[in-house]
């Protein structure tokens, strides 16, 4: 007497049959779409985080040039401009210099930083700072 194994294959209780081609169609369709939205997102937020380390980093930069210049003597004060490159990203750097402004004797300055950048790649907006020297 051979003992084989024998497959016995019972009816599906009512409700557990399973998933039909139409379903795993329309459940994959729901995937790809949150998918894709997800991956948008993250790009645009990868975006705004470059643009809001370049303003600052370029804010940083621009309160470093207006305290090299409060340190200044008040005659040698002038307008001017460089380049700065940090962490691999190229920033114009001016700084103008107004005489009587907002009061007779007085100067002010304005140092004006801005980054650098190939579109959609971070951001170019400059960072402002103003200041006003007297003669000591």
């Amino acid at each position: 007497m051979d003992a084989r194994p024998v497959a016995v294959t019972l009816p599906a209780p009512a409700g557990e049959r399973g998933f039909n081609l139409l379903e795993v169609l329309v459940a994959m369709t729901l995937l790809a779409f949150v998918l894709v939205s997800t991956g948008s997102m993250l790009l645009l937020a990868a975006r705004a985080n470059a643009a809001a380390r370049d303003l600052t980093l370029a804010t940083t930069l621009a309160h470093d040039r207006a305290e090299a210049l409060k340190r200044a003597h008040y005659a040698t004060l002038s307008s001017g401009q460089d380049q700065v490159v940090v962490r691999g990203i190229t920033f114009d750097r001016s700084w103008v210099l107004e005489d009587g402004v907002p009061y007779p004797n007085q100067r002010r300055l304005t140092v004006t930083v801005t980054p650098r950048r190939r579109a959609g790649h971070g951001g170019s907006r400059p960072a402002v700072v103003r200041f006003q020297r007297v003669p000591v």
